[in-house]
Parts: structure tokens; sequence; C-alpha cells
């Protein structure tokens, strides 16, 4: 696999290349306090060619257009940020993915829009390094319990509370 040289810092940076790297240049960040539409500029601001297009169906659903596929995103009341991240994601699937960018954790995250294949050649080429930077959305939302779906709000703040 051949990295641009701007994403040659995912081998050989620095802590404070690492951060910038996260920063909104070169991936989408978002904040806690987001709302969907503000999620969905930054990731068309990030997506190649422009051609990602989205409108608010009605007060839960969102539409996404891209490449000539037409996708639904499912916003449930009072999901947590992470829940809306992995729906969000699942609609970008099978041709594009976000990671979350783990250098740059916090209240926020900084998440790397990259077709799928970049994902399968980076994670074969440099496997530590995608261990250690990238955590997929859907890992992070098992790790936190925050899908209500499968788990209960007294796991996932004690999950929260522990890291685990």
């Amino acid at each position: 696999m051949t990295l641009r040289p701007f994403e040659q810092v995912l081998i050989d940076g620095s802590h404070r290349e690492l951060l910038e790297f996260g920063s909104g240049k070169h991936c989408v960040v978002i904040d806690w306090r987001h709302a969907v539409e503000d999620i969905l500029a930054d990731v068309k601001r990030m997506w190649p060619g422009g051609d990602l297009l989205y409108r608010q169906l009605d007060r839960q659903t969102w539409e996404l257009q891209c490449q000539g596929h037409s996708r639904r995103v499912a916003v449930t009341e009072g999901a947590d940020g992470e829940v809306l991240l992995r729906s969000i994601n699942r609609a970008l699937l099978p041709e594009y993915e976000m990671r979350i960018f783990t250098p740059t954790m916090g209240d926020g995250y900084s998440l790397l829009l990259r077709p799928s294949k970049w994902w399968e050649d980076f994670s074969s080429a440099y496997p530590s390094r995608a261990r250690k930077l990238f955590v997929t959305i859907d890992e992070r939302v098992a790790v936190t319990g925050t899908d209500p779906l499968t788990s209960d709000h007294t796991a996932s703040w004690w999950r929260r509370l522990l890291g685990v």
C-alpha cells in the first residue's frame, strides 16, 4: 500500500503530528453537542468528489445520496452520539467507512473517512498501527454499551466509568 505524503504521519508521525492530523483538515471532527445536520455537513465536506447529498425526510429519518445510491439514516430520539455515528457510517458502507482516530478521542471524535478498500489495505500493510490508531464505530459502541437495543443504562454508565 502506498500512502499519500500527508498520510505518512500515520506510520511515523510524532504525537503532536498525529494530533494535528486528527484536526478538521483530514478528519470529520464532531462534538457531542453536534446535531445530525452538523455531522452530515462535515462528512460531506470530507467526502471524495463532493457528490454526497443529504436531506431530512422526517424527525427521525435522513436520506443520503451518493454515487447513485440512496440510503436512509435512522435517528432514534435520545440515542447516544455513537449510535448516530454508527447509523451514518452504515449508510456509507460498503463503498466508504469512517473510523475513529484514537489519538484525538475526548469530548468528541475525529473520524477518518476513506474507501473501504483503503481500510482493508491499511490494516493488512500496517496491522499494529491500524489497531493502535483506529477503532471502528461498531467496536466503540460495543465497548461503551451505548446501543439501546443491546444494553441497559447502568451497564453503559459503568463501562464508561471504568473504560471497559
